[in-house]
């Protein structure tokens, strides 16, 4: 539901509650962070009885609308005992997963989930490869709860570091071939190799999946000075991939990358001290990474801090920052960025006057 269009006037409540009764399906999309989330005052957001997540998700169980969990980046479903009184009955619903590396077929589960509950009238067959997953169906409302407001880096990097191709036409060696040679290299030392393998095991490349192993390769990496490694060594501790949940590990690790100009991890610790998370909240340290993430060209982190001026998140509301920020995350083709922009544009199409 994006807020930024209720009518000026309007009453918020009433209007996001006959939005809800509009709709057929809730498609409740939940991240690994999300039961944790905090407002400005420092309470968690769905204990806020006025929040406009909140009040479309109590609106749709009350209603008995068809509300599907969907379960991103490793989330697990929250228990009844987590969630406040109006929102209990999201813990009853049967949810669906969607995950970052087999994220094509998820997705085609989730539109024929959708698409058995409309009875067939969503009207979607199976392509041969997925483009859109929902489109323009507007039976189906999209409540993002991963990060509200700000973009969010929780991605590992997946890219490997391979050696440049030869000039020959012949085909590139598959990845168990690939291993091999990478585990050779290794052996002698090389950090890309050991970072290389991490990222085999972490994303099941030509193995299976075992974050423990790919942990293992990262320290070796890391330990060699592979900043990505660091990064990704962060990732697996802020999401608690192989290893118990751990935020303070998660910051050193990507405190680490950071000192050696690793632009993601910056970034993700801006995140971190904006939610508060394994240290307290501290909106001037999340601007400063922010700020520091943006130098080095990070376009989620451009976005991110026009959202903190455009809301003002520990600084005074000022909307020419905002637009300079949004400005220059759109030049590097982040959408959202685009979008606020055209919302600032018209100020009466969105009840926001600036």
């Amino acid at each position: 539901m994006d807020v930024d269009h209720i009518p000026a006037g309007v009453d918020f409540e009433a209007h996001l509650n006959s939005q809800i009764a509009a709709c057929e399906i809730a498609l409740i999309v939940i991240g690994p962070r999300w039961l944790e989330v905090k407002d400005e005052n420092g309470g968690r957001r769905l204990d806020n009885s006025d929040d406009f997540v909140a009040i479309e998700i109590a609106t749709a169980l009350a209603r008995n609308i068809r509300v599907i969990p969907v379960l991103v980046d490793g989330a697990r479903m929250p228990k009844a005992g987590e969630l406040p009184d109006p929102l209990k009955a999201l813990a009853r619903r049967q949810a669906v997963e969607v995950r970052q590396l087999h994220f094509g077929r998820d997705a085609e589960a989730l539109v024929e989930r959708v698409n058995d509950a409309l009875d067939g009238t969503f009207g979607w067959q199976r392509p041969r490869r997925l483009k859109a997953v929902v489109g323009g169906v507007a039976a189906v409302l999209l409540l993002l709860l991963g990060w509200i407001g700000l973009s969010s880096m929780d991605l590992a990097v997946w890219r490997l570091r391979l050696p440049a191709l030869p000039t020959t036409s012949q085909p590139a060696p598959p990845v168990s071939s690939a291993r091999k040679e990478y585990e050779k290299a290794a052996a002698k030392g090389d950090a890309s190799a050991m970072f290389n393998l991490g990222v085999l095991y972490h994303s099941g490349q030509g193995v299976a999946q075992d974050y423990v192993k790919a942990r293992e390769w990262y320290e070796k990496a890391a330990a060699e000075g592979d900043a990505d490694a660091m990064f990704n060594l962060g990732l697996l501790y802020d999401n608690g991939f192989g290893v118990a949940q751990d935020y303070a590990k998660a910051r050193a690790w990507y405190e680490k990358a950071a000192a050696k100009g690793q632009a993601s991890a910056m970034f993700n610790l801006g995140l971190l001290y904006h939610n508060g998370q394994g240290v307290a909240q501290d909106y001037a340290m999340a601007r400063k990474w922010f700020e520091k993430a943006a130098d080095e060209g990070n376009a989620s982190a451009m976005f991110n801090l026009g959202v903190i001026y455009d809301e003002g998140f520990g600084v005074a509301p000022d909307y020419a920052k905002a637009r300079e920020w949004y400005e220059k995350a759109a030049a590097r083709g982040h959408a959202k960025a685009k979008t606020h922009l055209e919302q600032m544009a018209d100020p009466l199409a969105t009840g926001r006057t600036r």
